[in-house]
């Protein structure tokens, strides 16, 4: 939140030159600036962002094979045992497991027999052609939620009887602001990606199938490529995946997985699949529109047209920000004077 408060500090004299007609063409991966006549919604440009066209989204897919908050016990079991989790709900597998990696990535089924009870339940359950149904989806939505920022701040005892109090911490979930918006996990996204990755290292006879490694680097590729949205979490979530399917592929090469002619299709399949090409400031999209929704939440028009800083608007927002620095003072690193540096802008 300290880059919130720079960043407020920063640019709240930004504000008079967002009316600048000049200003207006920005590019489409950006925001649009404040209006503060007829308020941009940056709530809705934000879902329209992370919602993808009924066709290529996988969300309704992923939602098939993972808990949703309104499953029933039954659906929450079943759906576990699709993953073949042990009665812990643990998922074992060379990636998604607690062991050491193996000195070779080709993992034997007799030497791992929990890897492979996991597998064999995944493929009973139907579990590796729902995953490559995913992979054939292009896009992921992310639906998102507001969380009450008083959930965040560590309640305080009441004077009556001990309960807990909810303290005025100036911003609540009605305010509808982007700071206060709760992204969908992109762990699903994740878990994916490593099953895909380690079942395809499964080497019966020490062997690796040279087309089950192929095909599990193309869905792969395809499913972090999902996670790559305008959020700067589902950029990093991305890139992780790519590197573990990079790795994959170099220890492939060493384990000699695959033969000269397999190599080359190999890179011709990277090459021709793996196109992520973003630019900051897309990936930083969001956190643009966080800071220009908090000084269009701040700034009101006057009669003369120049906008002002709301002062009790303005006060509610810095009550929020010591909440936040007192509840988590390990992410606050710098304090500003938030209302006294705005009000001089």
């Amino acid at each position: 939140m300290s880059w919130t408060l720079l960043t407020l500090w920063t640019s709240c004299c930004l504000v008079a030159t967002s009316t600048n007609p000049a200003l207006k063409d920005l590019p489409a991966h950006l925001p649009p600036l404040p209006d503060f006549k007829q308020p941009v919604d940056y709530i809705q440009w934000l879902r329209d962002r992370l919602t993808a066209p009924p066709g290529d989204d996988a969300r309704p897919l992923y939602d098939e094979i993972f808990v949703q908050s309104g499953d029933s016990e039954a659906i929450q079991k079943a759906k576990s045992r699709l993953w073949g989790e042990d009665e812990k709900g643990r998922l074992e597998g060379m990636f998604t497991g607690d062991e050491e990696f193996p000195e070779r990535y080709a993992w034997d089924p007799a030497d791992h027999p929990k890897w492979e009870a996991a597998y064999q339940a995944q493929v009973a359950a139907g579990l590796p052609e729902k995953l490559r149904a995913i992979g054939k989806r292009k896009q992921l939505s992310q639906p998102f939620g507001f969380y009450d920022p008083r959930e965040a701040i560590t309640s305080s005892p009441g004077d009556e009887g001990g309960a807990a109090s909810q303290p005025d911490i100036g911003l609540t979930a009605e305010d509808r602001l982007l700071i206060n918006v709760l992204m969908p996990s992109l762990s699903p996204n994740r878990r994916i990606v490593k099953v895909l990755l380690q079942n395809a290292w499964r080497a019966p006879q020490g062997k690796v199938s040279p087309k089950a490694m192929e095909d599990a680097i193309r869905t792969a590729i395809s499913v972090a490529d999902q996670a790559s949205s305008h959020t700067v979490i589902g950029h990093l979530v991305s890139n992780a995946n790519h590197e573990l399917i990079y790795m994959s592929m170099l220890r492939a090469l060493r384990e000699n997985v695959f033969g000269p002619s397999e190599t080359v299709k190999m890179m011709q399949i990277l090459s021709m699949q793996d196109k992520r090409i973003q630019t900051q400031a897309e990936y930083d999209s969001e956190e643009i529109a966080q800071m220009l929704d908090l000084l269009q939440f701040i700034y009101q028009p006057t009669p003369d047209g120049v906008p002002k800083p709301n002062p009790d608007r303005l006060k509610r927002l810095a009550r929020y920000l010591a909440a936040l620095k007192a509840a988590y003072p390990e992410y606050h690193e710098t304090v500003l004077d938030v209302v006294g540096l705005i009000g001089k802008c």
